[in-house]
């Protein structure tokens, strides 16, 4: 699988969800950008907005993902403006397709997903070469009542390339 057809499915797994889809410049790479915001009744029905945004790049390295991540997070801060905390939170996953995946950008990856006020964002590889995806996939206690809800969604959206 190529980045382009990657990112076509992508794209079409977005829409199906209800997302709205659109690209848009984020930095130095063209992005795609699904967006949704759901009341969810396991977190006593709170707002939650979810941006999910790829990007593709020949290769993954540490700077790449730590820079793409941090341009994810201020995205979706922006685009939400100071509309959040109690009872409206704010996710994102940060996903770069590569065909190249350097071991620095996996550890990265694989890190418990940045938490700021209301504000979550979590990376993820989709591994070209391997034919596999690079994400935090255990719990954490802040947002716990998300945490299957989340997981979920970036499966759905970010499945393994075959």
């Amino acid at each position: 699988m190529d980045h382009e057809s990657y990112l076509t499915s992508f794209r079409e797994r977005l829409a199906a969800d209800g997302c709205t889809v659109k690209d848009e410049d984020l930095g130095p790479v063209r992005a795609v950008i699904g967006y949704r915001s759901d009341l969810l009744p396991q977190a006593m029905f709170s707002k939650i907005h979810l941006f999910t945004i790829a990007a593709a790049t020949p290769e993954a390295n540490a700077y790449a993902m730590q820079d793409f991540t941090q341009r994810v997070g201020s995205y979706a801060k922006n685009a939400k403006g100071q509309m959040r905390g109690l009872q409206s939170g704010v996710t994102t996953f940060a996903i770069l397709i590569a065909d190249q995946v350097l071991p620095e950008a996996v550890q990265l990856a694989t890190r418990p997903p940045k938490l700021e006020f209301a504000v979550r964002t979590q990376s993820a590889i989709v591994d070209l070469s391997a034919g596999t995806v690079h994400t935090f996939r255990g719990r954490q206690l802040w947002g716990f009542a998300l945490n299957g809800h989340l997981r979920r969604k970036l499966d759905l959206y970010a499945p393994d390339p075959t």
